[in-house]
């Protein structure tokens, strides 16, 4: 008796963990509120129908039959189920990944055990005053309990192959080679520095002055410091001239931004000295994708912020870095950009925005989070979804939706997609584009990416002399 009552704890507790992923996913989705109230309904229902069919199955299949007659004996299943399932939360954080142990989660576990466990035992105990066969014999002819039979028992199995297969990769990921070990340091990592953005998901602070270093396996890759304006632009450096200037605004990433730069080694810094007829304003945030271009657009905010009256508009494009931030990939997602801005196209084939990534597509976001934690998906390397046409037409018609506010706000002269050197041309995009009537300046082959000095080690950012160079070849083909 002492064994079936372990072997039915074990059971129970393993639908326990299942029922209590399945009330995360929910808890996701309900953007984490209340975690142990999101848990408790759901996780009840599932827990009740997967022990009942897990307790008519166990006893139908085995010579000893377990017939937990008495008030202790049900008690002693209760106590024991709560004692393993402990246990195995505690074990959990060990395999699967984004999910760390604390007390409050704890808590919410026991109680969400305490509350569901006493229902499903309450619901099993009661049917000891009943002829047990004969009721399953009837309620099996009925159609809906069947398929809530064969939900709940597939449900169970689906969870017991899943935790075995995540075990076996996580044993895997240990094995593995560990890669560079990056250390970020500095107030470039503090809240005085950037600040989540209700419109562009985040947003640098202004007049922020921010030291940021980075170390590789121990060793110093760079140390600079980022000063911002006062409207959270990068700070850009530019020679004194008496000639009237026209403005350059630029947009994009980290790359535009300067990461691992100083203020007088960005792009648009560089941009200036070669080119000293303008003003350069460097609108580019570590993580941006195309999107945030059109995001800061359409919140007419930029007209107060350049002060020249003409000029001209460059997006800096990362084939391959960019559409997975702006199709919202599960890479980009589960890390930085779960709130950034989320725009598709609309049954007309026209732009339009819906929110971001967390609210505009709640269930979707939620299967990323969810998908994220797996040991499997991490060792295989998975991100979803691939890339199609579809997703560099959205690009597409981004960049040309740009281009437009930009004429319109900024009294645009020209306006320019520059795309960064890289180890193999861009192909995709640019044919789009240039069916658009959109210039394209694409510098794929103008320096070696893989030379000495123009990236990074261990980081993949470009150096000061990588700026310099395409900031000066930028210039050149701009003003000639």
């Amino acid at each position: 008796m002492k064994t079936k009552l372990t072997l039915h704890s074990i059971a129970l507790v393993l639908i326990n963990v299942l029922t209590y992923w399945i009330a995360s996913g929910w808890n996701s989705w309900t953007h984490d509120r209340h975690p142990s109230l999101a848990a408790i309904p759901l996780g009840t229902i599932v827990a009740i129908g997967s022990f009942l069919s897990w307790y008519h199955t166990a006893n139908s299949i085995t010579a000893s039959k377990l017939r937990l007659s008495d008030r202790h004996s049900w008690l002693s299943l209760y106590f024991t189920v709560i004692v393993f399932g402990v246990i195995m939360f505690g074990l959990a954080p060990q395999f699967l990944s984004g999910h760390a142990f604390s007390g409050s989660r704890l808590l919410a576990f026991v109680i969400f055990q305490g509350i569901s466990n006493a229902i499903v035992i309450a619901v099993a105990f009661a049917q000891r005053k009943f002829d047990s066969p004969a009721v399953l014999r009837r309620l099996l002819k009925l159609r809906w309990f069947k398929v809530i039979l064969l939900v709940a028992t597939s449900g169970l199995a689906l969870g017991c192959i899943l935790a075995v297969v995540e075990a076996a990769f996580f044993g895997l990921n240990m094995t593995r080679t560990a890669g560079p070990n990056k250390v970020y340091e500095g107030e470039y990592l503090t809240p005085e520095f950037s600040d989540y953005d209700s419109r562009l998901g985040k947003k640098l602070l202004p007049n922020a002055d921010a030291l940021c270093r980075l170390k590789v396996n121990g060793d110093t890759v760079w140390n600079v410091r980022y000063t911002t304006d006062e409207f959270g632009r990068r700070q850009t450096v530019a020679p004194l001239v008496d000639t009237d200037t026209k403005y350059a605004v630029f947009f994009g990433c980290s790359f535009l931004f300067g990461e691992g730069a100083n203020d007088a080694e960005t792009i648009p810094s560089q941009f200036t000295v070669a080119a000293p007829g303008f003003r350069a304003y460097n609108y580019g945030v570590p993580g941006y994708g195309t999107q945030q271009m059109l995001a800061k657009l359409q919140s007419n905010t930029i007209r107060e912020e350049v002060e020249e009256d003409t000029g001209i508009v460059i997006y800096m494009y990362l084939e391959d870095v960019h559409e997975p931030r702006v199709i919202g990939g599960m890479q980009v997602t589960n890390s930085f950009g779960c709130y950034f801005p989320y725009y598709d196209m609309n049954a007309d084939g026209k732009i339009q925005a819906y929110g971001n990534f967390t609210t505009g597509r709640p269930v979707l976001t939620s299967l990323y989070r969810l998908l994220g934690r797996s040991q499997t998906v991490r060792y295989l390397g998975l991100n979803f979804p691939r890339r199609t046409d579809r997703h560099f037409e959205i690009v597409a018609n981004i960049i040309e939706e740009s281009e437009k506010e930009c004429r319109q706000q900024l009294n645009c002269e020209e306006f320019y997609v520059a795309c960064f050197p890289r180890s193999s041309p861009h192909r995709r995009l640019i044919p789009l584009l240039e069916s658009r009537g959109i210039k394209v300046l694409d510098y794929s082959e103008l320096f070696d990416p893989s030379a000495d000095g123009f990236f990074h080690k261990g980081d993949g950012h470009p150096t000061p002399l990588a700026n310099h160079h395409f900031a000066r070849q930028l210039a050149e083909d701009i003003t000639k």
